[in-house]
């Protein structure tokens, strides 16, 4: 028998490969120590990719956040598009850091499905950093369903109502900076809208005018 360099496990004389490290022998202890060297040098770059993409939601990534007022305004304006928006951007990040194979747009599109699961996540990680939230996320996410299915159910213009839609979003909003702040003291609120967002606005607008015209004329309408 004889001791593998690698794992310091016996091994029969004639092995060319430990059984329990993998490890190569060679007669030269110099290119054993080479070998070693290279996997050990492997192991250390996988483990700071793990550390990079791995590591739980609430280690050292920011969330998306903006600031209330451009919530509820963008949001508003949106007639609720932005709501979705903000969805894909905190899904995007949640598969950024821990590698994960999901769509962050269709869970944007289906947030209504998928709201509870970030609102979850969400809430967990500012708690670890302190955050002491009055609401669950399953109350928050049972309140943004609920103005969903008014706006897409309710007659007009009861259908209105769904657009404080954003009211959940502003306690999960309050959340993500709170957390924000706990990792990156210098952290600020995003504030130029992008051209995305500019987009999104534009949007709105032709929706608000579309719903307004609705209103007015019914019977055109009908």
């Amino acid at each position: 028998m004889k001791m593998c360099p690698f794992c310091q496990k016996e091994v029969e004389d004639n092995a060319f490969k430990c059984k329990f490290c993998g490890g190569w022998f060679s007669n030269d202890a110099e290119s054993n120590q080479k070998t070693l060297d290279r996997e050990e040098s492997a192991k250390k770059i996988l483990r700071e990719k793990k550390d990079k993409v791995g590591e739980p939601l609430g280690e050292r990534t920011e969330c998306f956040s903006v600031s209330t007022q451009k919530m509820v305004v963008m949001s508003l304006l949106t007639f609720g598009v932005y709501d979705v928006y903000w969805f894909y951007r905190n899904w995007r990040t949640i598969k950024i850091q821990e590698d994960k194979k999901i769509s962050p747009f269709w869970r944007a599109v289906f947030c209504v499905i998928f709201c509870y699961t970030l609102f979850k996540r969400i809430i967990n990680s500012a708690v670890e950093k302190g955050y002491k939230g009055a609401h669950s996320p399953g109350e928050l996410a049972l309140l943004y369903i609920a103005f969903v299915i008014v706006a897409s159910r309710a007659p007009s213009p009861y259908d209105m109502i769904g657009i404080f839609s954003f009211i959940p979003i502003i306690y999960m909003n309050n959340a993500i900076r709170f957390r924000n702040v706990a990792i990156d003291l210098q952290h600020q609120e995003r504030q130029p809208l992008t051209r995305g967002e500019i987009l999104f606005v534009i949007l709105g607008l032709v929706l608000w005018g579309l719903n307004i015209l609705g209103i007015l004329y019914p019977e055109a309408a009908a």
